[in-house]
């Protein structure tokens, strides 16, 4: 397989247990930062609102509206190709591998 276009798997590293040892409000809401924090343990720190929505078999609408809450909340970032990565207060995010998520 072509290593370009094999699929990125989600990583539980560093920045995914930061994610999930901070209170956020909601189960979707923290499911789906702690889903773009595995992506960007994995090398991968952005992602289109499609791509996550496909990865959570939730409709792309949903996900738009959770993710415009958590850039609200200051816990993601758009890019300029609308794409979403993790803004944590609490330090630089680090790459992490320490297992796989999904």
């Amino acid at each position: 397989m072509n290593p370009a276009t094999t699929p990125v798997r989600p990583v539980a590293g560093a920045t995914f247990r930061r994610v999930a040892a901070r209170p956020i409000e909601g189960r979707k809401r923290k499911k789906l930062l702690a889903l773009i924090a595995a992506y960007e343990d994995a090398g991968q720190p952005t992602r289109s609102a499609d791509e996550l929505a496909a990865r959570l078999s939730w409709e792309p609408i949903q996900v738009r509206g959770l993710l415009s809450r958590l850039q609200a909340d200051g816990l993601v970032k758009r890019t300029h190709s609308k794409r979403y990565r993790v803004v944590l207060d609490d330090g630089p995010t680090e790459q992490g591998h320490a297992g796989r998520v999904g």
